[in-house]
């Protein structure tokens, strides 16, 4: 929240007084990858939905504890349609005339991973909710990489096109009645989530024929919510020492983003169709992170529970 309110615009307009290598560092890093890779800015939007994933952890038991899972369940399913209807708003809803109106955003994508996960973790012990977040991963990995859909590129295979770093703009530059069947391509513009959007996502899309917070995509930002769901099922158990939480933290994010690495050498990490490496990457970075505050928080001697802050 503090990048997104304004601190990078700082940093933005330092790039702009005078270019050197120190700003030109923090400027990227303040820009998201425009496909393939990871820059720090691509590390806020799944932060927030790991976040929210702990959350829901601390706030859904309470209320089951208190009120019973169907108070929980109500609770969790106003708050997803109140979060998707203001996400419409947001994007021109009873605003803007149809279709210029973005049905799929960064809202409405949360407020489904936060449907999605408050349901699951409701009804489901941790083992089904670690089998649902594998199958969603891999079944993800297995759509792109074996279902095959048309080259809608207007010159197939054309090294002009597949260079293109932008993507299409608009449904005349492709060939939509494209015969040629393709498959595991992670090309921008040239996927099958990019193809499910520009076919079945209706209303305006963000990049012009489809949309980063698409339909396909979000199957696999469920997963970085319940990587958020895992933790803090793991930081509510008092079995374990605010210390080891630490290490163990540390441990579980190294893995997770060196698995996500070497996963993105046959699936590219790229946030725009949200991959399932990107996944692990995302997920890694932000156990790690969560394990610095935590030490800071709660882990180290005097802190948090020991000074009676916790």
């Amino acid at each position: 929240m503090f990048w997104i309110l304004g601190a990078d615009s700082l940093v933005y307009a330092l790039h702009r007084m005078g270019q050197n290598p120190v700003t030109d560092f923090f400027y990227t890093q303040l820009s998201h990858c425009e496909w393939a890779g990871f820059h720090f800015y691509d590390m806020i939007f799944p932060l927030f939905v790991f976040m929210m994933g702990i959350s829901t952890v601390f706030s859904l038991t309470k209320i089951i504890e208190r009120e019973g899972r169907a108070a929980a369940v109500k609770r969790v399913l106003r708050r997803g349609v109140l979060l998707f209807i203001v996400a419409l708003i947001y994007s021109g809803g009873f605003t803007n005339p149809w279709p210029d109106m973005r049905v799929m955003g960064v809202l409405n994508r949360i407020a489904l991973c936060y449907t999605f996960g408050g349901l699951l973790f409701i009804f489901c012990n941790w083992r089904v909710i670690i089998a649902v977040a594998v199958a969603l991963l891999l079944g993800y990995w297995a759509m792109l990489a074996l279902v095959p859909f048309p080259d809608v590129r207007p010159t197939p295979g054309g090294d002009a096109v597949i260079s293109l770093k932008t993507g299409f703009k608009d449904v005349s530059q492709l060939n939509m009645a494209s015969t040629n069947m393709i498959h595991g391509s992670y090309v921008q513009g040239v996927n099958l989530t990019d193809y499910v959007d520009m076919k079945y996502l209706p209303g305006r899309k963000y990049d012009g024929t489809y949309d980063p917070e698409g339909i396909l995509s979000t199957l696999p930002t469920f997963v970085t919510g319940l990587l958020g769901i895992f933790t803090g099922l793991f930081l509510r158990n008092k079995s374990v020492p605010d210390t080891k939480k630490v290490v163990y933290l540390l441990a579980a994010g190294a893995a997770s983003a060196a698995l996500g690495w070497l996963w993105g050498m046959e699936m590219p990490v790229i946030k725009k169709i949200w991959t399932s490496s990107y996944v692990l990457v995302a997920g890694g970075y932000s156990a790690m992170l969560l394990a610095v505050f935590y030490w800071i928080v709660d882990g180290r001697p005097g802190a948090g529970r020991s000074s009676g802050l916790g």
